[in-house]
C-alpha cells in the first residue's frame, strides 16, 4: 500500500521553476528601475546583510519594509533559526498577479482537490498500489 504523502507529493500542484535570481541579477534589475548604479545596488545587498546579522544578534527582529519580517529563534535543541514572515498584503499580491496557468504550474488542473481526490487519482494510475486510508 502506497503511503498518503506518495499520493500528495507525486500530484499536488508545483511551481515550474526557472531558476534562482541571484545577487547579480537583482542589482542589474534594481539599476535599470532606479538611480543606483549595479556596483551600488550590489553594496546595499551587502550592506544589508551586515546590518540584518548585527541587528540579529542584538536579538531584534528585522523589518523588510513592503516585505515582512526576518524573525530569529530557537529550537529545543538550541540552535538558532530564521524565518521570513511575509507581509499579507505583500502575499496577497503575489498571488493576485502571479499566473496560474499550466505554463507556470506542474499539476494545475488539481488545485483546490481534495486529499481524498488526490488519492483517488493515485488509485487510477497505480491500481497495484493503492493509498492507505485511515
Amino acid at each position: 500500500m502506497a503511503l498518503p504523502i506518495q499520493a500528495i507529493s507525486k500530484f499536488r500542484p508545483r511551481i515550474k521553476k526557472r531558476g534562482l535570481a541571484r545577487k547579480r541579477d537583482i542589482s542589474r534589475w534594481m539599476a535599470d528601475r532606479t538611480l543606483l548604479t549595479e556596483g551600488q545596488a550590489r553594496a546595499v545587498f551587502s550592506d544589508f546583510s551586515e546590518a540584518a546579522k548585527f541587528y540579529l544578534l542584538n536579538r531584534q527582529d528585522v523589518e523588510l519594509e513592503g516585505l515582512g519580517r526576518v524573525i530569529l529563534d530557537i529550537n529545543l535543541a538550541g540552535e538558532l533559526t530564521l524565518n521570513i514572515k511575509f507581509e499579507a498584503d505583500f502575499m496577497e499580491q503575489i498571488n493576485a498577479d502571479f499566473d496560474k496557468g499550466s505554463e507556470a504550474i506542474e499539476n494545475a488542473d488539481n488545485i483546490g482537490l481534495t486529499s481524498s481526490q488526490v488519492y483517488d487519482l493515485w488509485d487510477s494510475a497505480y491500481p497495484d498500489n493503492l493509498v492507505e486510508r485511515s
